[in-house]
């Protein structure tokens, strides 16, 4: 079954984006939701809303002004309801793997508060899970990241919110 990945990926967005003011930047992504929507909603079951929002906050000048502004993510739930009420709706991270601290992880936090978010809806979870070790680290890094115990864990916590967890 196809997935869309994604809709709203602050990172990676063209440079024309750049340049827009917060007001410009809601209004181009806007324009992107509806005419995705109209061609592929149809066909396209599962649309993943935004793609790593904490993946990329460390190279601030890469990101917009949108993504301080406001409520980048809440924002965008939003509006992919309006344009996508049928589909299944995704936030995805690869950081509930890697940057766990239980419910004190930024990406638990991100959910409670899409969840609390009027208007938006969120039908499941997705975590990617990017296992890009330097030969050198790759046993040192196994020893948590392919740990059954560890990963149980991390979708137990997740679990909580009561949402299908996609695992990428």
């Amino acid at each position: 079954e196809p997935k869309a990945h994604c809709l709203n990926y602050d990172y990676m967005r063209p440079d024309w984006v750049r340049a827009l003011d917060v007001d410009g930047h809601k209004n181009a992504l806007e324009k992107r939701f509806k005419e995705l929507a109209e061609r592929y909603a149809a066909v396209i079951p599962s649309w993943e809303v935004v793609n790593e929002p904490f993946r990329w906050y460390f190279l601030e000048p890469r990101l917009s002004e949108f993504y301080y502004a406001d409520d980048f993510i809440g924002w965008s739930f939003v509006k992919a309801k309006q344009y996508y009420p049928n589909n299944r709706l995704i936030i995805n991270d690869n950081y509930p793997i890697e940057k766990f601290y239980g419910v004190r992880s930024a990406y638990y936090a991100a959910i409670e508060k899409l969840l609390d978010v009027r208007g938006a809806k969120l039908d499941e979870i997705g975590m990617q899970f990017h296992c890009f070790f330097r030969r050198d680290e790759e046993a040192q890094k196994a020893l948590t990241w392919y740990n059954p115990e560890y990963l149980y864990t991390v979708f137990d916590t997740y679990a909580r919110f009561g949402k299908k967890i996609q695992i990428s």
